[in-house]
């Protein structure tokens, strides 16, 4: 079982006067719903990627060492 599907999303840029992302997701069969400005969703996005190039140098670094 995967930890969760994304079963819709949806672009809105009139929601409240702002641009807006909704995702419908399962998590252990559960149904939730998150809508997120997309400026938070932008602000998530670059620090996940920051985080997954960190993780990348750590992983290089510990395969020079073995």
């Amino acid at each position: 079982m995967k930890p969760y599907e994304i079963k819709n999303m949806i672009i809105d840029d009139e929601f409240n006067g702002e641009e807006s992302v909704t995702a419908d997701f399962t998590h252990n069969d559960k149904d939730y719903s998150i809508t997120l400005k997309k400026e938070d969703l932008e602000m998530i996005n670059a620090w996940v990627l920051r985080m997954v190039h960190l993780f990348q140098q750590i992983y290089q670094v510990l395969s020079l060492n073995q």
